[in-house]
């Protein structure tokens, strides 16, 4: 049921405050006299009030339990003196559910041009923004519809921006390129090619083809980022504080090198070693002796893991493989210099010491990760696993360093389903082509009304849900005429960590 009304007119405050407080932070501002709030006493009481404390204060607002609304003009007004574009609020519009599952074909997000956005917003030109109406509670992960309407002579295009956290654009139709102001990167994406990129980077997305073309975006701004690359950034800063105050400015340096280096350089010797050996080859070829070779993102993936559903593992055995951080500075993530050794041997079996992690689940961690920006193909870049009962999974032969999520297409013949599974965050499915249908193994989650876990290539859209519910994504046949359609899914997989913190004490209290 909706929280909140799907009105785009008011946007819950901790989340105001999370954005503004990512910002900040992020362009390295200590301190109040950093940023100055433009008349502060023309807004509500409320909210001055808060304001009157200071910044700081009002961005500590974020860590609010309640269910406290602002109105959209504030926020923008607040956002502009951050620096912040107005298009960034949009998605903040959205009605809140408590529902496991959200369903929306992309004719029922809200068009940019029907709200009261005002001009210079940060729209561009000749783009086309459209924004979900609905969203799961907790989620911290935004779903954009953006087609460009202009052509190759007279490109429609988006401003040059940037956000907090990592941005995921998949092309659906139509070509387009993707700028880096800063470093000067461009790079052309064209029919269901994606990339992935830390969005702190300003970007923009400029038209190419003469045709439509459209982009699904994803951005997960890491509003609450425990466990993630920006809380990670956020420790170090911290650190490097720490010892500045304790006198130590001449040796800060120093010190966190020699510490860092430390402690990753054994990992880093045994990533270059299999990324190397990877990497030189054509096209990868796995056998039962491949090792992980994204130690880091595989550690994190069984961090949420082991956090949310402590009791499901033989931690006797996982000891031997996987050590937590006795420090700060990898956010008590599990410690980085402790190898994983898991051969594709090894995770191609349900073994009882990593309870409910589906060998799929590992599969990504098989290749290696790239920093800054992760762009794959289509047509060469995706890693087929063997079919099993009617399904195949291909996985990117490449992956966004430090990112919170999995991205892996899988095919589903007629009578085609996967196994029952449940991991952390939630899982997000795009239609490619054909059609599916989410169960969940309690029938009490699932939506009588089948078009509420239904996705389809021929009303485009997206679904997704709460994965800690064990689910199954099965083909589906609308009709006669595609019952011998194979289903092909974009299927992102969020390890989000705000929401495995609330479900936490959720599951404390029972």
């Amino acid at each position: 049921m909706p929280l909140k009304n799907s009105k785009p007119n008011e946007i819950l405050l901790r989340e105001l405050a999370g954005l503004l407080h990512g910002f900040r932070k992020f362009r390295g501002a200590i301190g109040e006299a950093t940023v100055t709030i433009t008349d502060p006493d023309s807004y509500p009481g409320e909210i001055q009030a808060y304001l009157d404390k200071g910044i700081v204060a009002f961005e500590r607002t974020r860590e609010l339990r309640k269910r406290k609304l602002i109105a959209i003009e504030h926020a923008r007004r607040l956002g502009r003196d951050y620096g912040i574009p107005d298009l960034m609020f949009e998605p903040f519009l959205a009605a809140v559910t408590t529902d496991s599952i959200v369903c929306q074909p992309f004719e029922n997000f809200f068009d940019s041009a029907n709200t009261d956005m005002p001009s210079g917003a940060g729209m561009g030109n000749q783009a086309n923004y459209r924004f979900q109406s609905r969203r799961l509670e907790g989620v911290d992960a935004a779903v954009v519809h953006l087609e460009l309407t202009g052509s190759a002579a007279s490109p429609g295009y988006s401003d040059t921006h940037w956000h907090t956290g990592d941005e995921i654009i998949f092309m659906i139709r139509g070509s387009a390129e993707l700028r880096f102001a800063n470093s000067g990167v461009h790079v052309a994406l064209h029919d269901h090619d994606y990339a992935q990129f830390y969005s702190e980077q300003p970007h923009q997305l400029v038209q190419l083809s003469d045709g439509p073309c459209e982009a699904l975006i994803i951005r997960f701004y890491q509003l609450f980022p425990e466990g993630s690359r920006m809380q990670a950034m956020s420790d170090a800063e911290t650190l490097l504080v720490k010892l500045m105050n304790a006198g130590a400015e001449d040796k800060v340096g120093d010190v966190v090198s020699r510490d860092i280096l430390n402690r990753v350089t054994p990992c880093f010797r045994q990533w270059v070693a299999l990324s190397s050996e990877i990497l030189s080859q054509d096209r990868p070829q796995l056998n039962d002796s491949s090792q992980i070779v994204d130690q880091v993102g595989c550690h994190v993936m069984l961090h949420h893991f082991l956090k949310l559903w402590p009791d499901e593992f033989n931690r006797e055995k996982l000891s031997k493989k996987i050590k937590k951080s006795k420090t700060g500075v990898h956010n008590e993530l599990t410690d980085v210099t402790k190898p994983i050794s898991l051969s594709f041997a090894d995770v191609k079996v349900e073994s009882a010491e990593y309870g409910c992690i589906k060998p799929p689940l590992f599969y990504p961690f098989f290749f290696p990760s790239v920093p800054r920006l992760c762009v794959v193909r289509s047509s060469a870049d995706y890693y087929p696993f063997p079919k099993e009962n009617k399904r195949t999974y291909q996985v990117p032969v490449r992956r966004l360093a430090g990112s919170d999520c999995s991205i892996a297409v899988l095919e589903l013949e007629p009578e085609g389903k996967t196994v029952f599974n449940r991991h952390p965050g939630i899982e997000m499915l795009y239609p490619i082509s054909g059609s599916a249908v989410v169960n969940f193994q309690d029938g009490q989650l699932n939506p009588e009304d089948i078009s509420q876990r239904l996705v389809s290539s021929q009303q485009p859209g997206f679904l997704y849900f709460k994965s800690k519910n064990i689910h199954q994504v099965c083909h589906h046949a609308s009709s006669d005429s595609d019952a011998d359609e194979v289903c092909r899914l974009l299927v992102i997989r969020f390890y989000d960590s705000a929401l495995n913190e609330h479900e936490i004490k959720e599951n404390a209290k029972k």
